[in-house]
C-alpha cells in the first residue's frame, strides 16, 4: 500500500504536465493508426486477388452502359444490353480455352425499413475462386435459398432469423428470407463493377454493408426476376485454361474491344501494390515525425519530472526507502503515462468493429484491424526503454551519499 501511495504522490503537482503529455503521445498514436488502416483498406483488397484464381485472368469492361448515351436509356433497352451481356458470357463458357468467366448480378429495387438496398448474386464458380470470401462469412451451409446480410444496415436481425425486405415489381409488397450468417468485418463485397483506363482492387471488391448476398442458383434467379430487376454488373473476369497460348488469348480478346475494354488482372494487382507502397511513403516519415516529437516530448519530461521529484526522492531515502524501491517507484510512475496513451488507442482499435457494425464510424478508406496492436505495444516498449534511460542518466555515478546532499540543495 505504501507502495501505491507513493506512486500516486508521484504526481501530485505536475498533473498538468502529465495530462498534456499523455494528449501529446494519444494523438500521436492515433495518427498512427489511422495512417495504419488507410494501408490495411488497400492490403485486404490485394491479399484478396493475391489469394483468388483470377490473377492470370484478364478484366473486361463492357461500355455499353458506361457511354454518355446510357443514360438516356429505357429500361426496355437496358434489359436488351443486360441480354447482349449475357450472350456474351455464354459465348466465353462455351470456349474449349476458357476457364472460367466470372461476374457478379444484383438484384434491385428493393428496401429494408425504408432504406434502399441490394441483393448481390454469387455463383459457385466465384465463391470458389474468391476463397477469401469465406474467411469473412461467406457461407450459405447448405441453405442456397437463404441470405448473409452484409451488416451495419442489418445489425438488428440475427443469425436464424428472418428478414423482410420491400419489393416494387409488379406492384410494392414483402417478401421474407432465411437468415444464416452476416458479413464479418470489414464487410467485402466482390462486385467486379466500374471501368476506366486505372483499374485496381477497388474495381473488383467494396467494403460496404448495405448489400444482402444470395447465391446465384436457377430458382433463386428465377423467383427475383418476378419481383426485380435482375442483371448483371456489366464487368467480368476471364480466365483462360493453362497452357493456352497468346495469341489465342490476344484473339479471344480482340473479339471483345469491339463492345468493351479490358485489362490483366495483373495490372491491377501491380496498381494496387503501387497504391500500396505509395500510402506507405506518403504516411511514414509524418507518423515517424509526430512519434519521434513526442518521444523526445515523454524523454525530456522525464527528466525534468525525476528532477523535480529529486527533493521527495531524497527525503523517501533518509527515510528507510532504499534506491531501488525509489527508482521502482519513479519507473512505474513514468511507464503509467505512457501506457495511458496506449491503452486508449487499443480500445479504440478493439472498439472499431462495433463502431462500424452500429454505424458510429464511417471513415472512408480506412480499416482498422487488431493486427496494428502489436505494433502499438512496440512503441510502448520504447518508452520503457526511454524511462530506463531517463532514469540512468540523472542517477549516473552518483553514490548513495549524494544522493541524500540533494535534500540540502
Amino acid at each position: 500500500m505504501n507502495t501505491i501511495y507513493l506512486i500516486m504522490k508521484f504526481f501530485k503537482g505536475i498533473k498538468i504536465h502529465v495530462a498534456f503529455l499523455i494528449i501529446m503521445m494519444t494523438f500521436s498514436i492515433f495518427l498512427g493508426v489511422i495512417a495504419y488502416g488507410t494501408v490495411k483498406y488497400i492490403t485486404i483488397g490485394r491479399d484478396f486477388i493475391d489469394s483468388s484464381e483470377v490473377k492470370e485472368g484478364y478484366y473486361y469492361c463492357d461500355r455499353a452502359l458506361y457511354d454518355e448515351e446510357s443514360d438516356c436509356l429505357y429500361e426496355d433497352e437496358v434489359k436488351e444490353v443486360y441480354r447482349k451481356f449475357d450472350a456474351q458470357v455464354e459465348k466465353l463458357k462455351n470456349n474449349e480455352n476458357v476457364e472460367k468467366v466470372l461476374y457478379t448480378k444484383t438484384a434491385n429495387p428493393l428496401d429494408y425499413n425504408e432504406k434502399s438496398t441490394n441483393i448481390i448474386l454469387y455463383s459457385e464458380e466465384l465463391l470458389e475462386a474468391f476463397p477469401e470470401l469465406k474467411k469473412y462469412g461467406v457461407d450459405f451451409k447448405e441453405n442456397e435459398s437463404a441470405c448473409i446480410l452484409g451488416s451495419r444496415m442489418f445489425n438488428q436481425i440475427s443469425e436464424g432469423e428472418k428478414i423482410e425486405l420491400t419489393f416494387y415489381s409488379p406492384e410494392k409488397h414483402t417478401r421474407t428470407f432465411d437468415v444464416v450468417g452476416h458479413l464479418d468485418f470489414p464487410y467485402p463485397i466482390i462486385k467486379i463493377s466500374g471501368c476506366g483506363t486505372y483499374l485496381d482492387f477497388s474495381h473488383i471488391i467494396e467494403y460496404s454493408g448495405y448489400f444482402i448476398i444470395m447465391k446465384e442458383t436457377e430458382e433463386n434467379i428465377r423467383m427475383l426476376e418476378e419481383i426485380a430487376l435482375v442483371a448483371p454488373y456489366y464487368n467480368m473476369i476471364i480466365v483462360f485454361k493453362d497452357g493456352v497460348e497468346s495469341e489465342v488469348r490476344e484473339s479471344i480478346l480482340s473479339e471483345l474491344e469491339d463492345s468493351g475494354t479490358w485489362a490483366p488482372v495483373s495490372e491491377v494487382y501491380d496498381n494496387t501494390a503501387a497504391q500500396i507502397e505509395n500510402k506507405i511513403k506518403e504516411n511514414t516519415p509524418r507518423i515517424f515525425f509526430l512519434l519521434c516529437i513526442s518521444s523526445i516530448a515523454f524523454f525530456s519530461t522525464s527528466i525534468l519530472l525525476i528532477n523535480k521529484k529529486n527533493r521527495e526522492n531524497s527525503i523517501y531515502y533518509l527515510c528507510g526507502c532504499s534506491k531501488r524501491k525509489n527508482t521502482l517507484i519513479v519507473f512505474i510512475s513514468l511507464c503509467m503515462i505512457s501506457a495511458v496513451p496506449v491503452l486508449l488507442n487499443i480500445v479504440f482499435v478493439k472498439l472499431w468493429p462495433y463502431l462500424q457494425w452500429k454505424g458510429l464510424a464511417n471513415f472512408d478508406s480506412i480499416l482498422i484491424t487488431g493486427d496494428v496492436i502489436p505494433f502499438i505495444l512496440m512503441y510502448f516498449l520504447i518508452t520503457v526503454l526511454i524511462t530506463v534511460c531517463a532514469l540512468l542518466i540523472p542517477s549516473a555515478g552518483r553514490s548513495p551519499i549524494v544522493y541524500l546532499k540533494g535534500v540540502e540543495r
